[in-house]
């Protein structure tokens, strides 16, 4: 019988994203995410604040229900004023 969990069909199944400041594969082969973010608040450019950037590390996780072999992602930035990057 199949545990409600993992269905008969199906899959991948997106389990997590998010934007972290590092990603680190310990030793151990688990995985720790170091200052999970969801927003950032940034002033300027103007005339006494140059343009920032933010460097980020984006961590997108699938379990594969029965899906098997390779796939495809495709990642489309979008910026605030819903301007495609």
């Amino acid at each position: 019988m199949m545990s409600p969990a993992m269905p008969a069909q199906g899959g991948p199944y997106l389990a997590a994203a998010f934007l972290c400041e590092k990603a680190l594969r310990e030793t151990d082969g688990v995985n720790s995410f170091v200052r999970v973010v969801d927003r950032w608040t940034i002033s300027g450019p103007d005339e006494t604040m140059p343009q920032s950037s933010i460097q980020a590390t984006l961590v997108v996780m699938f379990k594969s229900g029965i899906h098997r072999g390779p796939g495809q992602l495709n990642i489309t930035p979008t910026s605030p004023s819903d301007v495609q990057l």
